[in-house]
C-alpha cells in the first residue's frame, strides 16, 4: 500500500515543522459565515462536556495530503516538510485563519501578560512552522496568495485591529472570526482553545501521484460528498498533461470560468449532464452516472482537448440558460425552466460560433424549437414524450461538419416532433393551460402569459414596438381568480398610453371602447368584433386566437429548411447503405469513407455532385458498386 492513515489531531498537524501547500489547480477559497458558523458551533458545543469522564472532541474529517511536492528550489525551505494539500484545504485553510484570528485578538488584550504569551505560543506553533535557522515560515503557502498571507500575519501582531485590504481572499473569515473572539474573555478563549488542539483529523498521505489522486475518487465519488463536477475537476487536473507551470495554470483558469458561468444555474452539474448528452454517443443511464461516463469514454491522452471543449461548451451553455437574456426564443425556455431542451440550444449555438451555420439558420432552428415547445406544452403535453428526440438530436446537431448535415438532422427532429403536436389538441386544452390572475397565487405567472401576449399582439403589429416594462395584462371581463375569466382569451394587453385606472373594473363593453380609442396596438381595435348586442363572445375570441397562435404567430414548420420527409428519407437510406456495405479492397474501404463525406456535405445534391463533378470523379466506380449495381461508366 503506497500511503499512511494516521488518526490525528489539530496539535498534531499543525504543530510539526512543515508547511500545507495549495496545488495550483485548486478551487478558490470558498466557504462562506455558515461554514464557519457551523465549525464554531461544534467547538463551542464540545465545550458543554469538558468536566465528563469521556470528553467530547469534534471530528473534522478526512484530509488527503501527498509528500511528493514538486515545488521550485528556490520555494523549498531545508527542514521544513512540505504536504501538498489533495482534499482539505477549506478545511486546513479555515483552521490556519482561525488560529490567526484568535493570536490577533491575544495580542491586543491589554496589560495581559499570559494572554500575550499565549498569542506567540499560537503564532509560533499553529501559524508558523519554525526553521532550523529559527526563522518563521507561515505553515499555510499559497504561490499566488503569498502577499495576502503576509498582509495577514502582519496584521495579527498590531496592538491595533486593521482591516485586511478588500482584495485579500481571506479577509471575510479573518474579519468574522475576529469579531466573534472580540466579546471573548482570555479565559473563554483558552477554553476554546484546549477543544480546538483536540479536534480529531483522519490524515491519510502517500509519496505516489497516481495513488493519491485514487483516494480522492474513493473518498468523494463513493459517498457523493462531492458534485459531480468537482470529481469531473479532479479528474481532468490529475491527467493534464505536461505537468508544467503553463498547462496547469491554464487548465486552472478553464475551470474557475466554467465555475463563473454556471453560477446561474441551481444545480452545476446541470451543465455536464447537458453536455454529456452532446458530446457523448453513449448516454448515461441516469444523471447521476454522468461523471463516471466522461471517465471511462474519453481518454487520457485526449483530457486537454476535452477540456477546451468542456471550458467553450460552459460559455455557451450560459447564453443559453441567463435569465436576462436578450434572445427572445431561448427567453422563452428560460421563462418555463425547461432544462430539458439546454442541450440542443446550446449544440446550436456550438455549431453557429464554429461557422457552421449562419445567422440566419440560427435564428430559424431557434424559432422553430420555440415555436413547436409553446404549441407543445400549451397542448399541456409531458416532456418525457421529448426526452429521447431532443437527446439525439443535440448530439447530432453538435457533431454536424457542415450546413447540410446540420439541416439534415435538425429537420429530422422536427419531423419527429410534428407527431406529438395537433391543432385540435392545442384548441381544446391551451386557453386553460395559458391562465393569468393576480387573485390566485396559483395563476402568477405573469412574465410568461405577458411573454405569449405579447408575441401574439407583436406578430400583427408594424407600426408601433412593444417594450415589455411598458405593457400591463388587463382582464377583458375582470380578474375574479381561476374561472374563465383567467383564461388567455379573456385577456388583453395594455400599454401606458391606457392608463390602468381608466380600465379598471370597468365593464367590457367600456374596456374594450376605452382600448380601441386609446391603444395604438392593433389587436386591440379588432377586440370590439367580439361584442354582440348584450354580450363578450368569449368562445369566438377562443376559437379563432387557437386558430392564430397555432397557424401564424407560433407556427411550427418541419420542413422549415426545405427538406421533406422523403428528403430525409432518401438520405438515411443512402447513408445507411454506404455505412453497411462490405467492400473488400483498402481503396474500395477509403472511397467509401469519402463517399459518406461527400453525402454529409452535399444532401439531396449527392447523385448530381457525384455524376457530374469532375472533382469526385474518382469516387463514380463505389457510387456504382453500391446504387447501381453495375459499374459505372464513363464516356472516353
Amino acid at each position: 500500500m503506497g500511503f499512511n492513515t494516521e488518526n490525528r489531531t489539530i496539535l498534531d498537524i499543525f504543530q510539526r515543522p512543515s508547511r500545507y501547500v495549495i496545488p495550483r489547480y485548486q478551487r478558490e477559497y470558498v466557504w462562506k459565515q455558515r461554514n464557519w458558523d457551523e465549525l464554531l458551533n461544534d467547538i463551542t458545543f464540545t465545550l458543554g462536556f469538558k468536566n465528563e469522564k469521556n470528553e467530547w472532541t469534534h471530528f473534522l474529517g478526512t484530509i488527503v495530503l501527498s509528500s511528493n511536492v514538486k515545488l521550485k528550489s528556490s520555494d523549498s525551505i531545508r527542514g521544513i516538510k512540505d504536504y501538498e494539500i489533495i482534499d482539505g484545504q477549506q478545511r486546513i485553510t479555515t483552521l490556519f485563519l482561525l488560529f490567526s484570528s484568535i493570536c490577533s485578538r491575544l495580542y491586543k488584550i491589554k496589560d495581559n501578560e499570559e494572554a500575550l504569551q499565549r498569542a506567540k505560543y499560537i503564532e509560533n506553533t499553529f501559524i508558523n512552522s519554525v526553521t532550523p535557522q529559527n526563522e518563521l515560515i507561515p505553515i499555510l503557502y499559497n504561490s499566488e496568495y503569498k502577499d495576502f498571507i503576509l498582509e495577514l500575519l502582519h496584521s495579527m501582531k498590531q496592538s491595533q485591529h486593521q482591516k485586511l485590504s478588500n482584495e485579500n481572499p481571506y479577509k471575510a473569515a479573518f474579519e468574522y472570526f475576529y469579531a466573534y473572539f472580540l466579546t471573548k474573555s482570555f479565559i473563554e478563549i483558552d477554553q476554546f482553545l484546549d477543544k480546538l488542539y483536540d479536534i480529531n483529523i483522519v490524515e491519510i498521505v502517500s509519496e505516489q501521484e497516481e495513488e493519491i489522486y485514487n483516494i480522492f475518487e474513493v473518498l468523494n465519488a463513493r459517498g457523493q460528498q462531492l458534485k459531480q463536477i468537482e470529481l469531473l475537476k479532479n479528474h481532468t487536473m490529475k491527467y493534464i498533461y505536461p505537468k508544467v507551470d503553463d498547462y496547469i495554470d491554464d487548465a486552472r483558469k478553464k475551470w474557475i470560468d466554467i465555475y463563473n458561468q454556471t453560477d446561474n444555474l441551481s444545480d452545476k452539474d446541470d451543465l455536464l449532464n447537458h453536455f454529456a448528452k452532446c458530446y457523448l454517443k453513449r448516454k448515461a443511464e441516469n444523471a447521476d452516472d454522468v461523471y463516471r461516463l466522461f471517465k471511462e469514454e474519453i481518454k487520457i491522452e485526449g483530457m486537454s482537448l476535452f477540456l477546451n471543449d468542456l471550458h467553450r461548451f460552459s460559455g455557451l451553455y450560459a447564453q443559453a440558460t441567463h435569465k436576462n437574456t436578450t434572445d427572445k426564443y431561448i427567453k422563452y425556455f428560460n421563462l418555463k425552466n425547461n432544462k430539458q431542451i439546454r442541450s440542443l440550444l446550446t449544440s446550436v449555438l456550438e455549431i453557429f460560433y464554429k461557422g457552421i451555420i449562419d445567422a440566419n439558420a440560427k435564428e430559424a432552428t431557434l424559432k422553430n424549437v420555440r415555436n413547436f415547445f409553446a404549441i407543445f406544452n400549451a397542448s399541456r403535453e409531458t416532456s418525457n414524450r421529448t426526452d429521447t428526440a431532443i437527446k439525439n438530436a443535440a448530439y447530432a446537431v453538435y457533431n454536424s461538419k457542415s450546413e447540410i448535415e446540420f439541416k439534415v438532422e435538425i429537420s429530422n427532429l422536427f419531423y419527429e416532433l410534428n407527431k406529438l403536436i395537433s391543432y385540435e389538441h392545442f384548441k381544446n386544452n391551451y386557453s386553460s393551460a395559458l391562465k393569468y390572475s393576480n387573485k390566485d397565487k396559483r395563476l402568477k405567472n405573469s412574465r410568461l402569459i405577458k411573454y405569449i401576449l405579447m408575441e401574439y399582439y407583436s406578430y400583427y403589429q408594424t407600426d408601433a414596438y412593444l417594450s415589455e416594462n411598458d405593457i400591463t395584462i388587463e382582464h377583458l371581463l375582470g380578474d375574479n381568480g381561476d374561472t374563465e375569466n383567467a383564461h388567455i382569451h379573456n385577456l388583453a394587453l395594455a400599454n401606458n398610453i391606457v392608463n390602468s385606472d381608466k380600465l379598471k373594473n370597468k365593464p367590457v363593453r367600456e374596456k374594450i371602447s376605452i382600448l380601441k380609442e386609446f391603444s395604438n396596438l392593433n389587436i386591440n381595435h379588432c377586440l370590439e368584433n367580439y361584442l354582440d348586442v348584450t354580450d363578450f363572445k368569449s368562445e369566438l375570441r377562443k376559437d379563432e386566437m387557437a386558430s392564430q397562435l397555432f397557424n401564424e404567430v407560433f407556427k411550427f414548420q418541419p420542413d422549415v429548411f426545405g427538406w421533406s420527409k422523403n428528403d430525409l428519407t432518401q438520405y438515411f437510406s443512402k447513408l445507411k447503405k454506404i455505412k453497411e456495405t462490405e467492400v473488400k479492397s483498402e481503396k474500395m474501404k477509403l472511397d467509401k469513407v469519402k463517399l459518406e463525406e461527400v453525402l454529409r456535405a452535399k444532401g439531396k445534391y449527392f447523385d448530381v455532385v457525384i455524376k457530374n463533378n469532375p472533382n469526385f470523379e474518382h469516387l463514380k466506380e463505389i457510387y456504382s458498386i453500391l446504387f447501381e449495381d453495375t459499374l459505372f461508366l464513363v464516356e472516353s
